[in-house]
């Protein structure tokens, strides 16, 4: 189905090791003309990073001067770590890659979608936008351990994640929920969880061509 609604993001949330940057690039993969906003992060590298798309690495020193210029939106602080979204759609140099980013002032005109955590996204998202869809990922937090400790991260961050589980209910649910439109169980098989947020892309694609007269 093709998007007429020109000025939405979709925001998938969740703890993580949930499934969200998983669950991006495939739901990507099935809608090309959705755009990713790209996250910038002064964490260490993972195995899993896709540099192509959803993420870029930089140093506290180049994040401050990429801030100050205004190619950053809203960052918040997690793990020791710096994080935010490009907030102009912009092509910068970061140590010797060349990064080509979409970023938030590209809304107006695009679908864009995105992944952050349960909180901290979220609020700094909402600063920008006129329309967001959020969509609350969730799973057991054995199934998350699990996840999490697939991911070689550094022990550290390894820990506090681990630790931070004790803020989900068995079901894999937050105690303190955050705001969002839609939940989406990820304790299934890829195939089936990717099948229904493709049902809810949809949806939210009807609703936006009824509201126009489409």
């Amino acid at each position: 189905m093709q998007w007429s609604n020109k000025h939405s993001l979709f925001l998938l949330i969740g703890h993580s090791g949930v499934g969200k940057t998983t669950l991006l690039k495939r739901i990507i993969t099935q809608n090309p003309n959705i755009s990713i906003i790209t996250k910038i992060s002064t964490r260490l590298q993972r195995e899993t990073d896709d540099f192509h798309q959803e993420i870029v690495l930089t140093t506290n020193n180049a994040f401050d001067h990429l801030e100050s210029k205004g190619l950053i939106g809203p960052a918040y602080i997690k793990y020791g770590c710096k994080y935010g979204f490009l907030a102009k759609n912009c092509k910068i140099q970061i140590g010797d890659r060349v990064i080509e980013g979409v970023g938030l002032s590209v809304l107006d005109y695009s679908i864009a979608c995105t992944v952050g955590d349960l909180f901290e996204s979220q609020i700094s998202l909402r600063n920008w936008l006129q329309k967001i869809v959020v969509v609350l990922l969730y799973a057991p937090p054995d199934v998350i351990k699990k996840r999490l400790e697939n991911k070689k991260l550094p022990s550290p961050q390894l820990r506090a994640r681990l630790d931070s589980l004790t803020i989900l209910n068995t079901m894999g649910m937050p105690k303190d929920v955050p705001e969002h439109d839609y939940c989406l169980s990820t304790d299934k098989c890829l195939e089936d969880t990717l099948m229904e947020l493709q049902e809810i892309l949809d949806h939210e694609m009807i609703k936006e061509k009824n509201r126009n007269g489409h």
